[in-house]
Protein backbone atom coordinates (compact mmCIF):
# COMPACT_ATOMS: atom_id res chain seq x y z
CA UNK A 1 0.00 0.00 0.00
CA UNK A 2 1.82 3.61 -1.09
CA UNK A 3 0.06 6.71 -0.81
CA UNK A 4 -0.57 6.80 -4.68
CA UNK A 5 -2.68 4.20 -4.01
CA UNK A 6 -4.39 5.70 -1.58
CA UNK A 7 -4.72 9.41 -2.78
CA UNK A 8 -6.15 7.86 -5.85
CA UNK A 9 -9.03 5.84 -4.15
CA UNK A 10 -9.77 9.16 -2.13
CA UNK A 11 -10.06 11.06 -5.77
CA UNK A 12 -12.33 8.57 -7.29
CA UNK A 13 -14.60 9.02 -4.15
CA UNK A 14 -15.36 12.77 -4.44
CA UNK A 15 -15.58 12.93 -8.21
CA UNK A 16 -17.90 9.96 -7.82
CA UNK A 17 -20.21 11.63 -5.27
CA UNK A 18 -19.67 15.16 -7.43
CA UNK A 19 -20.77 13.77 -10.38
CA UNK A 20 -23.91 12.06 -9.30
CA UNK A 21 -24.66 15.51 -7.43
CA UNK A 22 -24.17 17.12 -10.84
CA UNK A 23 -26.98 14.57 -12.14
CA UNK A 24 -29.31 15.49 -9.67
CA UNK A 25 -28.87 18.84 -9.88
CA UNK A 26 -29.58 18.99 -13.53
CA UNK A 27 -32.59 16.84 -12.75
CA UNK A 28 -33.73 18.86 -10.24
CA UNK A 29 -33.58 21.63 -12.90
CA UNK A 30 -35.46 19.99 -15.52
CA UNK A 31 -38.31 19.00 -12.72
CA UNK A 32 -38.77 22.44 -11.57
CA UNK A 33 -38.89 23.95 -15.07
CA UNK A 34 -41.96 21.33 -15.50
CA UNK A 35 -43.73 22.10 -11.99
CA UNK A 36 -43.57 25.89 -12.69
CA UNK A 37 -45.33 24.94 -15.93
CA UNK A 38 -47.94 22.70 -14.56
CA UNK A 39 -48.45 25.15 -11.57
CA UNK A 40 -48.96 27.94 -14.17
CA UNK A 41 -51.45 25.77 -16.19
CA UNK A 42 -53.60 24.12 -13.30
CA UNK A 43 -53.50 26.96 -10.58
CA UNK A 44 -52.61 30.56 -11.84
CA UNK A 45 -54.66 30.38 -15.45
CA UNK A 46 -57.23 29.39 -14.24
CA UNK A 47 -58.10 32.35 -11.31
CA UNK A 48 -60.99 35.15 -12.27
CA UNK A 49 -59.38 37.97 -12.73
CA UNK A 50 -60.91 41.87 -13.02
CA UNK A 51 -60.79 43.69 -16.07
CA UNK A 52 -57.68 45.90 -14.44
CA UNK A 53 -55.72 42.37 -14.70
CA UNK A 54 -56.54 41.67 -10.35
CA UNK A 55 -56.80 38.56 -9.45
CA UNK A 56 -60.09 38.61 -7.82
CA UNK A 57 -61.04 37.28 -4.21
CA UNK A 58 -64.25 34.69 -4.95
CA UNK A 59 -65.50 31.25 -3.85
CA UNK A 60 -63.99 30.02 -6.89
CA UNK A 61 -60.60 30.89 -7.02
CA UNK A 62 -60.37 29.96 -3.54
CA UNK A 63 -61.88 26.31 -4.71
CA UNK A 64 -58.54 26.81 -7.31
CA UNK A 65 -56.57 26.11 -4.10
CA UNK A 66 -57.63 22.67 -4.27
CA UNK A 67 -55.98 22.05 -7.44
CA UNK A 68 -52.55 23.05 -5.75
CA UNK A 69 -52.45 19.66 -4.34
CA UNK A 70 -53.59 18.12 -7.78
CA UNK A 71 -50.48 19.65 -9.30
CA UNK A 72 -47.98 18.41 -6.56
CA UNK A 73 -49.46 14.62 -6.60
CA UNK A 74 -49.54 14.89 -10.59
CA UNK A 75 -45.58 15.67 -10.32
CA UNK A 76 -45.20 13.40 -7.63
CA UNK A 77 -46.42 10.60 -9.92
CA UNK A 78 -43.93 11.90 -12.62
CA UNK A 79 -40.85 13.94 -11.70
CA UNK A 80 -40.85 13.20 -8.17
CA UNK A 81 -40.22 9.32 -9.36
CA UNK A 82 -37.77 9.96 -11.63
CA UNK A 83 -35.82 12.05 -8.89
CA UNK A 84 -36.59 9.14 -6.55
CA UNK A 85 -34.87 6.78 -8.89
CA UNK A 86 -32.29 8.87 -9.99
CA UNK A 87 -31.52 9.36 -5.79
CA UNK A 88 -31.59 5.45 -5.28
CA UNK A 89 -29.25 4.62 -8.55
CA UNK A 90 -27.01 7.19 -6.85
CA UNK A 91 -27.12 5.49 -3.41
CA UNK A 92 -26.17 2.30 -5.06
CA UNK A 93 -23.55 3.56 -6.57
CA UNK A 94 -21.69 5.25 -3.42
CA UNK A 95 -22.73 1.64 -1.79
CA UNK A 96 -21.01 -0.65 -4.09
CA UNK A 97 -17.93 2.03 -4.43
CA UNK A 98 -17.47 1.79 -0.65
CA UNK A 99 -17.03 -2.42 -1.17
CA UNK A 100 -14.31 -1.72 -4.03
CA UNK A 101 -12.46 0.88 -1.91
CA UNK A 102 -12.26 -1.05 1.51
CA UNK A 103 -11.38 -4.72 -1.11
CA UNK A 104 -8.02 -2.55 -1.02
CA UNK A 105 -6.94 -2.96 2.41
CA UNK A 106 -8.44 -7.00 2.50
CA UNK A 107 -9.33 -10.19 0.99
CA UNK A 108 -12.50 -10.53 -1.05
CA UNK A 109 -14.19 -13.16 1.79
CA UNK A 110 -13.01 -10.86 4.29
CA UNK A 111 -15.10 -8.14 2.83
CA UNK A 112 -18.04 -10.32 1.80
CA UNK A 113 -20.49 -10.40 5.37
CA UNK A 114 -18.92 -6.74 6.13
CA UNK A 115 -21.00 -5.97 2.98
CA UNK A 116 -23.80 -7.96 3.12
CA UNK A 117 -24.03 -6.49 6.42
CA UNK A 118 -23.72 -2.99 5.15
CA UNK A 119 -26.17 -3.08 2.11
CA UNK A 120 -28.81 -4.41 5.45
CA UNK A 121 -27.69 -1.76 7.58
CA UNK A 122 -28.07 0.80 4.38
CA UNK A 123 -31.74 -0.91 3.03
CA UNK A 124 -33.06 -0.71 6.74
CA UNK A 125 -32.36 3.15 7.34
CA UNK A 126 -32.96 4.42 3.68
CA UNK A 127 -36.14 2.59 3.68
CA UNK A 128 -35.03 0.21 0.55
CA UNK A 129 -36.27 -2.78 -0.80
CA UNK A 130 -33.93 -5.77 -1.42
CA UNK A 131 -34.11 -4.72 -5.40
CA UNK A 132 -33.13 -0.84 -4.55
CA UNK A 133 -37.01 0.16 -4.81
CA UNK A 134 -37.87 2.89 -2.52
CA UNK A 135 -40.59 1.67 0.45
CA UNK A 136 -43.92 4.00 0.93
CA UNK A 137 -43.43 5.95 4.15
CA UNK A 138 -39.49 5.05 4.52
CA UNK A 139 -36.80 7.46 5.12
CA UNK A 140 -35.80 8.37 1.44
CA UNK A 141 -39.74 7.92 0.75
CA UNK A 142 -40.90 11.13 2.85
CA UNK A 143 -37.56 13.33 2.44
CA UNK A 144 -38.49 13.27 -1.38
CA UNK A 145 -42.23 13.55 -0.89
CA UNK A 146 -41.66 16.49 1.89
CA UNK A 147 -44.50 19.02 1.46
CA UNK A 148 -42.07 21.76 1.99
CA UNK A 149 -42.14 23.58 -1.55
CA UNK A 150 -45.87 22.78 -2.09
CA UNK A 151 -47.01 25.11 1.34
CA UNK A 152 -45.15 27.79 0.15
CA UNK A 153 -46.87 27.39 -3.43
CA UNK A 154 -50.07 27.03 -1.47
CA UNK A 155 -49.20 30.03 0.83
CA UNK A 156 -48.56 32.50 -2.22
CA UNK A 157 -51.96 31.00 -3.77
CA UNK A 158 -53.90 32.28 -0.62
CA UNK A 159 -51.89 35.75 -0.74
CA UNK A 160 -52.54 36.01 -4.20
CA UNK A 161 -56.24 35.82 -3.73
CA UNK A 162 -57.27 37.13 -0.16
CA UNK A 163 -54.72 40.22 -1.52
CA UNK A 164 -56.43 40.46 -4.67
CA UNK A 165 -52.68 40.61 -6.09
CA UNK A 166 -51.83 41.62 -10.00
CA UNK A 167 -52.09 38.27 -11.64
CA UNK A 168 -49.25 39.14 -13.74
CA UNK A 169 -47.40 40.36 -10.62
CA UNK A 170 -48.35 36.82 -8.80
CA UNK A 171 -47.21 35.05 -11.69
CA UNK A 172 -43.64 36.57 -11.67
CA UNK A 173 -43.83 35.50 -8.24
CA UNK A 174 -44.15 32.30 -8.56
CA UNK A 175 -41.89 31.85 -11.15
CA UNK A 176 -39.56 33.28 -8.04
CA UNK A 177 -40.16 30.67 -6.29
CA UNK A 178 -40.10 27.66 -8.17
CA UNK A 179 -37.03 28.55 -10.21
CA UNK A 180 -35.74 31.71 -8.63
CA UNK A 181 -34.31 34.95 -9.64
CA UNK A 182 -31.71 37.57 -9.64
CA UNK A 183 -29.33 34.26 -8.60
CA UNK A 184 -31.03 32.92 -6.13
CA UNK A 185 -32.18 29.24 -6.58
CA UNK A 186 -35.69 28.24 -6.42
CA UNK A 187 -37.38 26.21 -3.62
CA UNK A 188 -37.31 23.20 -4.86
CA UNK A 189 -33.72 23.28 -5.62
CA UNK A 190 -32.83 24.92 -2.37
CA UNK A 191 -34.81 21.61 -0.74
CA UNK A 192 -32.98 19.33 -2.21
CA UNK A 193 -29.84 21.05 -1.78
CA UNK A 194 -30.35 21.34 2.13
CA UNK A 195 -31.56 17.70 2.65
CA UNK A 196 -31.30 15.43 -0.49
CA UNK A 197 -28.04 16.79 -1.64
CA UNK A 198 -26.50 15.90 2.03
CA UNK A 199 -28.12 12.19 2.10
CA UNK A 200 -25.40 11.40 -0.73
CA UNK A 201 -22.61 12.34 1.61
CA UNK A 202 -24.73 10.91 4.43
CA UNK A 203 -24.87 7.38 2.80
CA UNK A 204 -21.37 7.65 2.17
CA UNK A 205 -20.08 8.39 5.87
CA UNK A 206 -22.66 5.84 7.23
CA UNK A 207 -21.55 3.38 4.71
CA UNK A 208 -17.75 3.87 5.39
CA UNK A 209 -18.12 4.01 9.32
CA UNK A 210 -19.83 0.40 9.34
CA UNK A 211 -16.73 -0.85 7.00
CA UNK A 212 -14.17 0.79 9.35
CA UNK A 213 -15.99 -0.48 12.28
CA UNK A 214 -16.16 -4.23 11.22
CA UNK A 215 -12.39 -3.91 9.81
CA UNK A 216 -11.03 -2.46 12.87
CA UNK A 217 -9.82 0.74 11.30
CA UNK A 218 -9.24 3.78 13.42
CA UNK A 219 -7.56 6.13 10.94
CA UNK A 220 -9.32 8.25 8.28
CA UNK A 221 -7.88 10.92 5.99
CA UNK A 222 -10.48 14.37 5.71
CA UNK A 223 -10.87 14.67 2.31
CA UNK A 224 -12.96 16.48 -0.81
CA UNK A 225 -11.21 18.87 -2.06
CA UNK A 226 -11.74 22.78 -1.25
CA UNK A 227 -13.77 25.16 -3.24
CA UNK A 228 -14.88 28.31 -2.46
CA UNK A 229 -17.64 27.77 -0.51
CA UNK A 230 -15.64 25.36 2.04
CA UNK A 231 -15.64 26.53 5.20
CA UNK A 232 -13.18 27.62 7.94
CA UNK A 233 -13.44 23.76 10.07
CA UNK A 234 -13.19 21.79 6.55
CA UNK A 235 -10.35 24.26 5.30
CA UNK A 236 -8.08 23.19 8.40
CA UNK A 237 -9.27 19.37 8.16
CA UNK A 238 -8.70 18.74 4.38
CA UNK A 239 -6.32 16.26 3.47
CA UNK A 240 -5.28 15.54 7.00
CA UNK A 241 -5.57 12.39 8.82
CA UNK A 242 -7.56 11.60 12.12
CA UNK A 243 -7.59 9.15 14.72
CA UNK A 244 -11.24 7.88 15.90
CA UNK A 245 -10.57 9.73 19.13
CA UNK A 246 -9.84 13.20 16.95
CA UNK A 247 -13.02 13.35 15.07
CA UNK A 248 -14.93 12.24 17.47
CA UNK A 249 -14.16 15.29 19.45
CA UNK A 250 -14.82 17.38 15.59
CA UNK A 251 -17.18 20.37 16.40
CA UNK A 252 -18.38 22.60 13.93
CA UNK A 253 -19.56 25.78 15.05
CA UNK A 254 -20.72 27.13 11.78
CA UNK A 255 -23.70 24.99 10.18
CA UNK A 256 -23.91 22.25 12.84
CA UNK A 257 -26.99 20.15 12.36
CA UNK A 258 -29.05 19.52 15.55
CA UNK A 259 -27.64 15.35 17.30
CA UNK A 260 -24.31 16.38 15.88
CA UNK A 261 -22.68 12.92 14.76
CA UNK A 262 -18.66 13.82 13.32
CA UNK A 263 -18.93 10.19 12.00
CA UNK A 264 -21.84 11.34 9.34
CA UNK A 265 -22.71 14.81 9.38
CA UNK A 266 -18.38 16.06 9.55
CA UNK A 267 -18.29 19.60 9.11
CA UNK A 268 -22.56 20.13 8.84
CA UNK A 269 -25.34 21.13 6.56
CA UNK A 270 -24.04 20.75 2.93
CA UNK A 271 -20.43 19.45 3.75
CA UNK A 272 -19.27 18.21 0.99
CA UNK A 273 -16.27 15.86 2.32
CA UNK A 274 -15.41 12.35 3.40
CA UNK A 275 -13.85 9.70 5.64
CA UNK A 276 -11.31 7.64 3.81
CA UNK A 277 -10.68 4.99 6.68
CA UNK A 278 -7.36 3.14 6.43
CA UNK A 279 -5.23 0.62 8.62
CA UNK A 280 -2.50 1.55 10.81
CA UNK A 281 0.24 0.38 8.36
CA UNK A 282 -1.29 2.87 5.70
CA UNK A 283 -1.61 5.82 8.46
CA UNK A 284 2.27 5.82 8.96
CA UNK A 285 2.29 7.40 5.95
CA UNK A 286 0.90 10.31 7.20
CA UNK A 287 1.37 10.09 10.45
CA UNK A 288 4.08 9.71 13.01
CA UNK A 289 2.47 8.92 15.97
CA UNK A 290 0.22 6.29 15.25
CA UNK A 291 1.63 3.81 17.65
CA UNK A 292 0.77 6.34 20.40
CA UNK A 293 -3.49 5.78 19.80
CA UNK A 294 -2.94 2.25 20.73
Amino acid sequence: MNKKIIRSNMVKRTHLIDGLLSILERRVKKAERLLLEELVEGFVDKLQVTEGGQVRNTLHNKRMMASIDDVFDDFARTAGVELAKTVTEAITKIINFNGQYYRTFTTQAALLPISTTVKEFMSSWLGLTKDGKVKPNGYLDTLIKDTTVKNYVKDFGMRAVIGQRGWMESKKELKNIIVGAKGKTGRLRQYYRNFVYDTYSHVDRATAEVYAEKMGLNFAIYEGGIIKTTRTFCRERNGKTFHRSEIEKFDPKVAKPPNYNPMTDLGGYGCRHHLNWIPDTAARLYRDDVDSFK
